[in-house]
Order: structure tokens, then sequence, then C-alpha cells
């Protein structure tokens, strides 16, 4: 059975003109997905991602909205329209023939097209610097941000070299940097909230980046230990720095009358990062509970095509949350003002047995 990344890869789409072991890490990393239909099936696709893009593979599709075929896609075109799903309520896709959609995020694509472009002439920054981060692959991290800022980064970023076993971040310490692994790994160690006992929470390879989550909200303490178990080289950007040039455009709120129109919306979950006793006290309606220092470890709860809106006490530990959703391609917003801002409903009925 053939690839539907070797057919895309052939034909004349923006896709094409990516190397194919590219390709392959973006399906890897889950930016990219294929759905193989048999001939005769279909399948429908809700619009409740804005910047998602179907491109046929191959095979022959038509499209069904409202129960009435709008176009028709075939392998035997020169030039492979992409289908948006911005410009649909509802979508279905009816096979011809046994054929095959890769579906991707428009926004990744164009963010992977300007890295690569802006690392061919990014001018005043460090050699070294920019030897190093032409050579790893699109920090996620700066996908959010504009790339004129990208290149003020590169230009303020300085390499450390670690030997392993060093602690770099220590847990409750103030944050004061932001760190790329250019070579090397690490381990995150992290002290539960009721317990000195240390658990490891992640491993951390090169292309990772850490110590953004704290310096985010100003006067937080790191909320973990990050440990290198080899010899590594980090790229290291000062924490104001950081702040001006990355932090706030990671930072993505909504105020309480918008969050409400959107919970509205089937595509659109609420989700509470608070610990599990402010929950057990009151709690917005509807709200599923992931507390903050959980979130990293139970990402497979999270629906890549649903829209989060997250909420805390004051506004504050849901920003950290948004930010780690949309590292992983989740829409996400925090609620500006938390439960305490609240204007609306709020469900205050005890849990407790």
């Amino acid at each position: 059975m053939s690839d539907p990344l070797d057919e895309i890869y052939l034909a004349d789409s923006p896709l094409s003109r990516l190397p194919l072991n590219v390709l392959h890490d973006m399906r890897n990393e889950g930016i990219i997905r294929e759905y193989v239909i048999g001939s005769g099936e279909s399948l429908s696709i809700p619009s409740n991602s804005l910047n998602d893009t179907f491109f046929l593979a191959f095979g022959e599709i038509d499209i069904v909205e409202f129960r009435r075929i709008t176009d028709h896609l075939s392998e035997k075109e020169k030039k492979r329209r992409p289908v948006r799903l911005s410009e649909h309520d509802h979508i279905s896709f009816l096979a011809k023939t046994k054929s095959a959609l890769i579906r991707i995020d428009q926004e990744y694509l164009d963010y992977y097209i300007c890295w690569k472009a802006m690392n061919l002439d990014v001018s005043n920054s460090p050699k070294s610097v920019k030897d190093i981060l032409s050579n790893m692959k699109h920090p996620t991290v700066f996908m959010n941000i504009p790339m004129e800022n990208i290149s003020q980064v590169v230009q303020k970023m300085h390499i450390m070299d670690v030997k392993a076993g060093t602690e770099v971040i220590t847990q409750g310490d103030i944050a004061d940097s932001f760190y790329i692994i250019a070579s090397g790994q690490a381990e995150v160690w992290e002290k539960g909230v009721y317990s000195d006992t240390e658990k490891k929470v992640n491993h951390l390879y090169a292309g990772n980046h850490f110590g953004q989550d704290t310096l985010i909200v100003d006067g937080r303490r790191r909320s973990a230990s990050v440990r290198m178990i080899e010899d590594s080289k980090l790229l290291v950007l000062n924490g104001s720095d950081f702040k001006e040039l990355i932090g706030k455009s990671l930072i993505h709120e909504i105020d309480a009358r918008k969050a409400k129109a959107l919970l509205d919306k089937s595509d659109t979950v609420l989700l509470d990062v608070r610990y599990e006793e402010e929950w057990e006290e009151s709690r917005l309606p509807g709200a599923q509970l992931i507390p903050l220092p959980e979130l990293r470890n139970r990402l497979s709860e999270i629906e890549q095509q649903k829209r989060y809106i997250i909420y805390d006490r004051n506004g504050q530990r849901s920003i950290i949350a948004a930010m780690i959703l949309q590292q992983v391609s989740v829409q996400a917003f925090s609620i500006s003002g938390g439960i305490v801002g609240w204007p609306y409903e709020i469900d205050e009925s005890s849990l407790a047995e």
C-alpha cells in the first residue's frame, strides 16, 4: 500500500515543496494526519478548527455540504487544490475510489516555511547561535510570535555548555531565564503539592525548550527542577528579554463575555486548572478539571480539534495552561480574571461526600 505522504509529495501543492523527511517529522509530531477512505465511504468533518486545511493525496472525492455535492477533487488534476475548513460550516468527503486526504494546520505550515526562510538571513545575529538554530526543527515556542521578534531573540541569545548532572533549574527558585536544548538531554523532576518526594515528569531532547512557564507571570517560582543527563549545549535568553519578545505573544486572554459566547459552541471545552480542593468548593458549570501541575502529563485527555477556554482563581495559572496547549497546536484561551471575576453562574454545590 502506498504512503499518502509519498503521494502528496509528488503532487503540485505547498506540501510538495517540503522534503519528505520533514513531512514524516510533522506526521510524528501530530501536525499532519492522514485519512484513507474506501470507495463509496465518506468522512464527515465539523469545521471546528479554522486553521486546518485538507489536501488530496490520491483518489477521487466529492465534497458534500448539506447533502449536496459542491465540489470534486481528483488526483488527475495538476494542482491539488486545498480545502480549508474555515470556508465551510460542515463538510463531508465522499470517496469515488479509494482515496486519501492529508490534514494539516495551515498556520503551522506557514510558520515552518517562514522559519526556514528566516534562518537563511538573520542580520546581526551571532553566527554560532544562528548556526545552531538553523539546524534545529522549528522550535514551537516561536510559532505564535512575530518573525521580527524571533530575529531579535536570536541576536540576544547566548550559548551555555552544561555538564551532565547539572541542575539548570531548581524548583522553588525565582525564574530568570529561558532555555532551548541545542544538543543533549534533560529530565524534569517535580515535588508534589503535599510531598517533598520528587517524581520524574518529563524527558527533554534537543529542540525542546524549558523555563518559559514561570516567566509568563511575574513573581512565580520555578514549578519543577531540570537536570541535564548528558553533556549538553543550551541556548539561553534573559528573562526580561523573553517577556518582552516572546511572553507577550504567548498570552491569549479573553474576557468573560467572549468566553461565555464561545462556550455556547459544541466545539469548545471549559477547562478548570485549579486544585481539586478549589474545584470542590466552587466551579463553573460544565467545566472539566485538570490541575495545572498535572496538565503536561495528561495531554492525552485533550481533544486536539476542540477549542479550550481555561480558567483558574484569578487568571494567572490559566495563562500558563493556555500556553501549554498552544504549544501542542490546540487552540486555547485564558479567561481574564478567572472565577473571581466571572459575572455569570457559578456552581457552589458541595462535592464532598
